[in-house]
């Protein structure tokens, strides 16, 4: 997986969702992963959990973006002007690291029933310096 150029804010990679598809889905996921765990109520709370644990992904999470020109998702995915997206890792160094094998790429994007994109994270991060993830340990 190459990264995209360097961004001042990080850049993620995964699918917009919406949080109402994301609670349901952890839900259904945590029932089968912990059938003893009432997954109503814990869905919300262990959403990434139930991601991590059914995928087997350690970098996935979720975060709130921005939606670039040409970029279009379906409105349920949009809070205001930000993007709900489930992400399976991002360009950050730590994170790009743990992103999944192959065949964890392929099983979350066939379940997805689409392909992730690159989406630039909200939140303006302190300006991080340029780096080359591959040469650093």
């Amino acid at each position: 997986m190459t990264l995209p150029p360097h961004k001042r804010n990080r850049q993620i990679y995964g699918f917009p969702v919406s949080p109402k598809w994301l609670c349901e889905t952890a839900a259904s996921l945590l029932a089968e992963i912990e059938p003893d765990v009432p997954a109503e109520e814990n869905a919300y709370v262990n959403h990434i959990y139930s991601f991590r644990s059914y995928f087997g992904i350690s970098s996935i999470g979720t975060a709130s973006e921005i939606l670039l020109p040409g970029q279009i998702v379906a409105a349920e995915c949009m809070e205001g002007k930000l993007v709900t997206v489930l992400y399976i890792f991002s360009d950050e160094p730590r994170n790009y690291r743990q992103r999944p094998t192959q065949e964890q790429f392929d099983k979350i994007t066939k379940f997805m029933g689409r392909e992730p994109q690159w989406w630039v994270d909200f939140v303006n991060w302190v300006q991080r310096p340029v780096f080359s993830v591959l040469t650093e340990s």
